[in-house]
């Protein structure tokens, strides 16, 4: 199991929870909670079947240099001669996509991890695509920002508390995704890419119907 990926999902609970505080919004709470319920009924099944066959969920037998390379400063010793020997080299428009596997070896200082991906998207993004590329992706991140902090600003009515809910799951949803980018590489994943693609789409177009942005104007070519 994927300890960041468990303090993200921790984190995704906490906010949801937040949110439904502050907005007074009882659904998102019960939501949340069961979320949590249903992935604590699901670690517990998996822990249960994982005696069974007699394969624990957390490996203690790793040696030594993986361990390290999973934890946070064994991936600063895979982010700084990424960042100091190839990032510096192209800023602007990277090495091109990719390449990461290819060049990694070149400056590699330790062996614990599998060397394919930075274990961070946006340094990866920024030695392949260089800061045009990461650009995108922290605008990406900065709009979901931007859309729930008007959520939490924006007047609500019961009529549209559905639509509040659901816009908030959308965006937390999404951030935690993007949060976890920083340590991991979601986004080199395809599926998780398409499903954070779907999850934008929703998330605009409810932002639309709530009135935080406005709605994209139509040319007429006729």
């Amino acid at each position: 199991l994927s300890r960041s990926g468990m303090l993200i999902w921790l984190l995704f609970i906490a906010t949801v929870l937040l949110f439904s505080y502050i907005k007074k919004n009882r659904s998102a709470g019960k939501l949340a909670l069961f979320h949590m319920g249903i992935a604590s009924l699901a670690y517990v099944s998996l822990q249960i079947v994982s005696a069974q066959v007699g394969q624990p969920l957390v490996r203690d037998d790793l040696p030594e240099e993986s361990i390290i390379s999973t934890s946070l400063s064994g991936r600063f010793e895979i982010w700084k001669p990424v960042v100091v020997d190839l990032i510096e080299q192209k800023p602007v428009f990277g090495w091109g996509l990719k390449t990461y596997a290819s060049l990694y070896p070149s400056v590699r200082q330790e062996y614990g991890s599998s060397g394919h991906v930075a274990h961070n998207d946006y340094i990866q993004f920024a030695l392949e695509g260089g800061i045009i590329l990461l650009v995108f992706l922290v605008l990406y991140l900065l709009f979901h920002l931007f859309l729930f902090a008007k959520l939490l600003k924006h007047q609500s009515s019961e009529s549209i508390k559905s639509s509040e809910t659901e816009l908030a799951l959308m965006l937390v949803d999404n951030l935690a995704l993007l949060f976890h980018s920083s340590i991991n590489f979601s986004f080199y994943i395809i599926q998780l890419s398409i499903l954070s693609g779907i999850i934008f789409a929703r998330s605009y177009y409810l932002s639309t119907v709530l009135g935080l942005i406005p709605k994209p104007t139509v040319i007429s070519l006729s």
